[in-house]
């Protein structure tokens, strides 16, 4: 069922039910904010293309049972009974894909290979991130709810700003790359290391001690196998995981921040309006995240940082190339998305306290719209009873920094 924009206040849609929300869907006003002579819609030119191709890649790979309606123009959920259950199927092998990854972090702990065992816990770590995003036993609908919404919200919001899309135009398209650029390197790794932890390379066959075997002993079969295998495990679960995380939630909250900015710009007579639109945008994105996407992001992220600087400061004289790039990656990929997802959500608050700081001017105290305004509330990036505040980056990282500081002390003084 798709969700569209709606123009009822924030406490009407607070107080209905699900269905009732749903009913109002059709009342979006047709306003408009022209900034130019040329018309710029931000997702039907920049951001839709992309959410097309990742939608056909997962109905080819049975990860997810979306659909693109090219009549209606928004996302649907649409598979067969058979797609239903190897879909499922998928997900449990993945799961148990990584207790398996999980045996093997403890096999080679004991057997007194420390750098073979950071590499093996990194990649443990990094898969149990993207299955956490993406794998539900039925998939999250939300993020349909929420894309349908921002495509409705966005066909009456018109920009001109032609030269300001490029950074997320670049974004996008190297996002759309990483999966077969992640798949490449692991598949690279496996090549020259076919007991390189923790994948099915090192789960298979015949690694003693720390992960050696004789090469010429595997069959073309097991090769073949394997990277089959390994190739669909990348895939599948990175475009999963990204489709969620980067083109649902942060190309919302970007999307959001842009908004808001060209409506704080406004008169409180129209953008006020406009204003309790995004209100209702901002309620179905921190419905789609409060659960899984925000709190994984918020717990595994760090763990990734602290984990790989841990490891580049300490253990870079046991680990070789190439399993040694894993960590530099893995910490770079993980500040930057907490970062940007951090940085991006804080600069929402502002730019939502300014555009209603601005409006408070224009109206008197005592006036329905004064009223109105003190009652108006900054869009927020929430999870539960929490959301993410313009200083959370700092204490993020700063938290990362201090961990892996003790870890080493701690470390220094069992050695």
């Amino acid at each position: 069922m798709s969700v569209k924009v709606i123009g009822a206040s924030l406490n009407e849609c607070i107080n209905l039910g699900e269905s009732r929300f749903l009913s109002l869907t059709e009342r979006l006003p047709e306003w408009k904010l022209s900034c130019g002579k040329h018309s710029f819609k931000m997702l039907s030119e920049i951001f839709l293309p992309y959410v097309k191709f990742q939608i056909k890649v997962l109905k080819f790979l049975k990860a997810a049972p979306f659909v693109f309606d090219k009549v209606n123009n928004e996302i649907t959920t649409s598979e067969t009974k058979i797609e239903r259950i190897f879909r499922q199927l998928v997900q449990i092998l993945e799961w148990a894909y990584l207790c398996a990854m999980c045996t093997v972090v403890y096999r080679l702990k004991e057997n007194g290979c420390p750098g073979k065992m950071m590499e093996a816990a990194m990649c443990f770590n990094c898969t149990l991130n993207l299955l956490l995003y993406s794998y539900g036993w039925d998939p999250n609908e939300k993020a349909v709810e929420l894309l349908n919404a921002l495509v409705k919200f966005d066909k009456n919001f018109d920009f001109s700003q032609k030269g300001t899309w490029t950074a997320l135009r670049l974004t996008l398209f190297l996002v759309s790359t990483v999966p077969m650029n992640a798949c490449f390197c692991i598949l690279g790794r496996f090549l020259l290391d076919p007991c390189a932890p923790p994948y099915l390379g090192s789960i298979l066959l015949n690694c003693q001690n720390c992960g050696t075997t004789d090469r010429n002993k595997i069959q073309w079969f097991m090769w073949a196998g394997i990277i089959i295998v390994d190739t669909f495990h990348i895939i599948t679960s990175i475009h999963n995981s990204f489709f969620y995380f980067f083109f649902a939630l942060l190309v919302t909250i970007y999307a959001l921040l842009q908004y808001v900015t060209a409506v704080g710009k406004r008169k409180m007579k129209q953008g006020f309006k406009i204003y309790r639109c995004l209100q209702i945008v901002e309620i179905l994105m921190n419905d789609f995240g409060k659960f899984r996407i925000m709190p994984s992001t918020l717990v595994v992220a760090p763990i990734t940082q602290i984990l790989a600087l841990l490891t580049i400061v300490k253990f870079h004289d046991r680990i070789p190339l190439p399993g040694f790039l894993i960590f530099p990656m893995a910490y770079l990929l993980a500040m930057v998305g907490l970062t940007v997802l951090e940085s991006m959500s804080g600069l929402l608050v502002v730019r939502s306290e300014y555009a209603i700081s601005a409006w408070k001017i224009e109206s008197t105290r005592k006036s329905v719209q004064g009223r109105q305004l003190r009652c108006l509330q900054s869009l927020k990036v929430r999870f539960r009873s929490n959301f993410l505040d313009r200083l959370t980056t700092l204490v993020s990282h700063n938290f990362c920094l201090e961990q892996t500081v003790s870890l080493l002390i701690m470390l220094d003084s069992v050695a």
